[in-house]
């Protein structure tokens, strides 16, 4: 549709996600320090929502120029300013989980939750866009950025909604925070810290590399095209029926417990 070979594209997507992992670190020193009346988190919620919604409409504008060099380089631009307005709200977001409750069960509960309506999101914006634009052709640009402006503008609502609904604990915001060099050199001295994160880094890699080439391997190898919405609907399906279940197993045992049986099963289904 913008006439860009995947060689290319994938240089834009190389630059922004480069920067998001460069970025997220910044901008939770950011919010572990700021101070207001509405807590430390929340008012990023409040006051980024917008701000995000505008940069995921940026994602989907079709530039009137021909040279791919330059919509590339739009499309890297798009990218990086979406990803920090992005950023400005999920590591506030996802920071206020924990601090919501300190009760071990409740923040799984928490958790649970979340998920369960990040993939009911992911169902939906896979499937009603598709309604939206029809196929994915040139003379269809001014429905993809239709989408585009619809599914921001909600994105935007949701955080509102925490932030009208939530409140943060006082001695959470009252807390005092080390600089951030500090940070880091506790963070690389923290070893089960570091071990989960390379757990964490390990598995989403092996999780992105499916999630990014599912639908080619549906259509060029088991060559079941027509059957691709169906599976990738009973996909997330099946994912939001078993989240309770997952909670009662790192209730019943534990986390790391709860993460081993999960791995390991997923691991004997994509090897099957």
């Amino acid at each position: 549709m913008v006439h860009l070979s995947p060689e290319r594209a994938a240089i834009a997507i190389l630059l922004g996600r480069t920067w998001d992992y460069l970025n997220d670190p910044i901008i939770g020193h950011i919010s572990d320090r700021t101070r207001t009346r509405w807590g430390r988190r929340r008012p990023f919620l409040l006051f980024g929502a917008l701000p995000f919604a505008i940069v995921f409409m940026m994602m989907w504008v079709r530039p009137n120029w021909q040279n791919p060099l330059a919509s590339v380089a739009y499309y890297a631009m798009a990218y990086v300013i979406y990803d920090t307005g992005g950023t400005f709200v999920y590591m506030p977001y996802f920071a206020l989980t924990p601090e919501l409750t300190e009760d071990y069960d409740e923040r799984t509960s928490l958790t649970s939750f979340r998920m369960f309506y990040s993939i009911l999101g992911s169902l939906i914006a896979f499937t009603v866009p598709l309604i939206m634009v029809g196929t994915f052709e040139p003379q269809n640009a001014p429905r993809v950025f239709t989408m585009g402006v619809v599914f921001g503008l909600i994105s935007a609502i949701p955080l509102w909604l925490v932030f009208l609904f939530t409140r943060e604990k006082q001695e959470f915001i009252r807390m005092s925070q080390p600089n951030l060099k500090d940070s880091l050199r506790a963070s690389l001295k923290n070893k089960p810290f570091i071990f989960g994160a390379i757990i964490y880094l390990v598995t989403w890699v092996c999780f992105d590399i499916l999630q990014a080439n599912l639908l080619y391997f549906i259509k060029y190898v088991v060559q079941r095209q027509e059957m691709s919405d169906l599976i990738m609907g009973l996909i997330f399906v099946v994912g939001m029926i078993t989240l309770p279940l997952w909670v009662w197993v790192s209730r019943r045992l534990n986390k790391r417990i709860a993460y081993a049986i999960g791995i390991s099963f997923w691991l004997l289904c994509s090897a099957s």
